[in-house]
């Protein structure tokens, strides 16, 4: 899908809903509620490439997105630092903010840690049992882990 029709594609899987305001697909309502606190917006731009859709999931430090490569034209996951009880989201920037005093230097070497992680999991590429790293970047006053999209059930659903 060229990058001017992205207006048409859901947030919700990434499909194209024409001009319905609730997916025929996925029944995603871009306007609803966030599902996860400090989350991005649907539809943020990330590195002038990746747009950023529904979440997915979140963890004590990371956020998971669906997202859309704009020059691949492919769906993708993203993964952004984002440590609840160490930061929060400005509403107007969506910049990441860590708290001050303990908590800021707490984040810092977890924003390293999490950028290790993009590297030492982009090695091993092609593996049949690791999602493909395939960027990471910083932006935001946090980082980010662009990551091969894979359908099918967590391990916490089939729990």
């Amino acid at each position: 899908m060229p990058p001017d029709e992205t207006a048409r594609l859901c947030m919700g899987c990434m499909n194209d809903r024409g001009g319905a305001a609730i997916c025929p697909i996925c029944g995603f309502d871009e306007n609803g509620p966030p599902s996860v606190p400090f989350q991005l917006p649907p539809r943020s731009m990330l590195n002038d490439q990746y747009i950023v859709g529904r979440a997915l999931g979140a963890g004590g430090f990371a956020i998971t997105y669906l997202g859309w490569d704009i020059r691949l034209a492919r769906r993708i996951a993203i993964k952004e630092y984002m440590p609840s009880g160490m930061a929060s989201r400005s509403v107007d920037t969506s910049e990441v903010v860590p708290h001050s005093g303990p908590s800021k230097d707490d984040f810092n070497y977890g924003l390293e840690r999490f950028l290790d992680e993009a590297r030492m999991v982009a090695q091993f590429e092609g593996h049949p049992g690791i999602i493909s790293v395939t960027n990471f970047f910083p932006a935001h006053g946090t980082a980010y882990l662009v990551m091969e999209y894979l359908e099918g059930t967590t391990l916490k659903d089939h729990l």
